[in-house]
């Protein structure tokens, strides 16, 4: 007995020997689906990038009951299948119906900058989780969470249809109730380990959290204070990761404050200090009442060398999207927009490496979508295009979509 669980021991490490090194090179050669469909804002369009080639497309499929802030959609990485969608307070099924087992209690700010984000539970099939944050600016928030069962059949028409999902029952993660509105889940290079990093509002302070196979360890959670390397207490709008370059942008709501930037170590988990933009603050004093933010959103080039920034614009401030070069970190930020907006809202990097830019040309305006091209460029080649796509998408903010996770694999059956 014992020689024979010895050897099936043995036959287990072996194929995990082999697998490993096939699974540390899956990302690099599986074709990730995970961020082609973008639901947001208070509309029936978003946009869905072509799996054959991620062109993107203007859709109509989106349930228009949803907030007009951030929200978070995960995708299947590997059929490209949508699952579900969320603004932190609804989630819809891939129908676009309230999800099975939907209760209210997520408690997700709907007209905040990232209000709800999406994890896979690392180690489990089909398991996912729902983390959403009430901050509404100055107000900090509570985190809660839900988690999301895709093995359930759910709403799904018939048995042979794909699972629709069920959700369970949220609950308060007791993480904080003071964190700003920015917040990010950032997962390992083969989609095995995720983080979720939240910043405490009105300091300089940020939570590390890993997310486990049951959630959020909150046993296993962090803080760091980088008020030593000279960040001041802010309110964090909206954090922002580029894979290329190892960061975290840091937007912030507040006036006087420039945009920081912070490592991070996707082997250890680890969150450092790297640097602040210089005369990335915007000084103009808020005088709209819900009209206030300093910097809405930064995102970065394909390649990590290029921060876009998108300066919410406010009383005597237009609306403005810059480039930040790191290749150059003294250097002026340069505009990239023809002419300054009304307000300017959401960036984000779609999976055909275009950064797409949500904004107002005038007051009372509709929500209008334009593409900016040849991101890693300097500022003078740069193309932008506006509308991209003609509709009113009704919506300040792109999606976060949930980071590619490893397909799990039943090595005994």
């Amino acid at each position: 007995m014992y020689y024979k669980n010895a050897m099936r021991s043995l036959g287990i490490c072996v194929i995990i020997a082999i697998l490993f090194p096939l699974n540390h090179n899956l990302k690099a050669q599986t074709v990730d689906y995970s961020e082609i469909f973008w639901l947001y804002g208070q509309s029936v369009y978003g946009i869905t990038f072509r799996k054959s080639d991620f062109t993107a497309e203007l859709d109509s499929i989106q349930n228009p009951a949803f907030g007009i802030g951030g929200s978070a959609v995960a995708t299947d990485p590997i059929t490209g299948d949508l699952l579900f969608y969320t603004d932190g307070n609804v989630v819809y099924d891939r129908g676009h119906t309230l999800i099975a087992g939907y209760s209210p209690g997520l408690n997700g700010n709907t007209t905040a900058n990232q209000p709800a984000l999406v994890s896979a539970l690392p180690g489990q099939q089909d398991q996912y989780i729902i983390i959403a944050n009430s901050a509404s600016y100055s107000a900090g928030g509570t985190i809660s969470s839900a988690r999301i069962d895709m093995t359930a059949q759910g709403n799904a028409p018939n048995a042979g249809t794909p699972p629709f999902g069920e959700m369970l029952s949220p609950v308060n993660t007791f993480l904080t109730n003071n964190a700003s509105e920015g917040m990010i889940v950032i997962g390992n290079a083969i989609g095995t380990q995720f983080w979720l990093i939240t910043h405490e509002r009105n300091t300089a302070t940020f939570f590390i959290t890993p997310i486990i196979g049951t959630g959020l360890d909150l046993v296993g959670s962090t803080s760091v204070n980088f008020a030593a390397d000279g960040m001041p207490a802010m309110l964090a709008g909206n954090l922002s990761w580029s894979m290329a370059a190892g960061k975290i942008a840091v937007s912030p709501q507040d006036t006087a404050r420039n945009v920081h930037l912070l490592d991070f170590d996707i082997a250890t988990g680890i969150l450092s200090y790297d640097q602040h933009e210089l005369n990335s603050a915007n000084f103009d004093p808020d005088a709209v009442a819900n009209d206030i933010y300093s910097i809405y959103d930064t995102e970065w080039s394909p390649d990590g060398t290029k921060l876009y920034i998108s300066r919410h614009g406010s009383n005597g401030t237009e609306g403005m999207v810059y480039q930040f070069d790191l290749n150059n970190p003294t250097g002026t930020l340069q505009p990239i927009l023809p002419s300054p907006v009304f307000r300017s809202y959401g960036l984000k990097k779609g999976p055909d490496q275009n950064i797409y830019h949500l904004f107002r040309a005038n007051n009372g305006g509709p929500f209008r979508l334009g593409q900016i091209s040849d991101t890693d460029s300097i500022s003078s080649l740069v193309v932008y295009q506006q509308p991209y796509f003609p509709p009113d998408f009704n919506g300040r903010q792109f999606p976060e979509t949930a980071p590619y996770k490893i397909p799990e694999f039943d090595l005994v059956g």
